[in-house]
């Protein structure tokens, strides 16, 4: 009898004491996702296979965080489309794939979001490090890593059989994906005005850089600097400027033109071979500078408003439903019921956000006009 109870207690039950089905749908619901299906499945892999085909995009290790954020988008169409299925289809089965995803795709991309925002970082804070440690096989292990132990820790109690997998939602199950989204979240916000905080510093400091005349240990002549990475100084300079100060600006749209940071700002080398110190100074137009910073900003501010879109009203359901369980109040469970709603916001998330990345990524624009004219040429 308490075996039984203290089962029924660990389980969401419905307002008549009932199971509570994870999969509950509608004729809105429905609606939704498929309207947010047909657009944001081609919409993302369109963007998907661009960087994949286009070698100068995925040769860089910043573009390999986008990938991963971009098939996240995608992995968010996943349990819908088991819903769907199951609205179809309602065998058990179906119901159990769903119960065993859910909650995966929100954490997996808020993380590839959170480690392409530290790229960005110490791109910014150290970025020689991370031109030669940042790697494109380098990224791809970690992510594939990281995020196999993601998975692990979200679906612990199911692999390590601590509860069955059924047509049921375990409320531990539901505490573990709510905490593991939550501190996400506040990771990702926490990050995003930490990168701002660094770019304002950057566009803040003196336009005058003395760079080390030893690199790793070793005395290196100016030469063999710009040798080494395969860059003249000049260039060096500006990109990390352009690049740092916006991830978009210096990323693909950069690649698309690389004389975009030479048309922005102009780099004055000066030279003393009388002394060990190599100075050097950037002059960057005022309108230029205005210009970065409000892009920066710009930045900020889509990213952490799509951010709160996608994590901010789920999160707060869950944190009202435990709230209102850890006093004993029966009438939480009549709460259940709007838990599909709520969910339902990350797929519109999918949609919004690849089309952020179309507008303010020059290089992906651009690929899509030409789609786009050598469509309407065809027929």
């Amino acid at each position: 009898m308490n075996a039984s109870s203290s089962h029924q207690l660990d389980i969401i039950l419905t307002p008549n004491g009932e199971v509570q089905k994870p999969i509950s749908l509608d004729i809105f619901l429905i609606i939704t996702k498929l309207i947010s299906a047909f657009i944001g499945i081609p919409l993302n892999t369109f963007i998907v296979l661009i960087i994949i085909r286009l070698r100068r995009l995925h040769s860089k290790p910043r573009n390999i965080f986008l990938l991963a954020m971009i098939i996240s988008n995608l992995l968010l169409y996943f349990p819908s489309l088991i819903e769907l299925i199951y609205w179809f289809l309602p065998l058990e089965n179906v119901c159990r794939s769903y119960v065993a995803v859910i909650g995966l795709p929100n954490a997996i991309l808020l993380w590839t979001m959170f480690l392409a925002l530290a790229d960005r970082y110490v791109a910014i804070k150290y970025p020689l490090k991370h031109r030669e440690k940042v790697t494109v096989r380098r990224a791809i292990v970690f992510l594939f890593i990281s995020t196999a132990v993601l998975i692990f820790i979200m679906k612990f109690i199911f692999i390590v059989g601590l509860a069955p997998i059924g047509c049921e939602i375990w409320f531990v199950h539901s505490k573990v994906i709510g905490a593991t989204v939550f501190v996400l979240f506040a990771s990702c916000i926490v990050t995003h005005f930490i990168v701002y905080r660094q770019t304002k510093m950057l566009l803040q400091e003196s336009r005058r850089v003395k760079p080390k005349t030893s690199y790793k240990g070793k005395s290196v002549t100016q030469a063999e600097r710009n040798e080494m990475f395969n860059e003249p100084v000049d260039q060096q300079i500006v990109t990390r400027d352009i690049e740092s100060i916006n991830p978009e600006i210096g990323g693909l749209h950069a690649e698309a033109n690389p004389t975009a940071a030479e048309n922005q700002a102009r780099a004055i080398v000066t030279n003393d071979s009388h002394h060990s110190n190599t100075s050097m100074v950037i002059h960057v137009n005022i309108g230029t500078l205005s210009q970065m910073e409000m892009e920066a900003t710009r930045t900020l501010i889509a990213g952490v408003t799509s951010l709160f879109v996608m994590a901010s009203p789920p999160l707060l359901f869950f944190l009202s439903v435990f709230l209102c369980r850890l006093t004993g109040r029966p009438e939480c469970t009549s709460m259940t019921w709007l838990a599909p709603y709520f969910r339902e916001v990350t797929s519109v998330w999918a949609v919004y956000n690849p089309l952020l990345w179309l507008f303010r990524n020059g290089e992906l624009w651009v690929v899509l006009k030409t789609k786009i004219d050598s469509f309407s040429k065809n027929h």
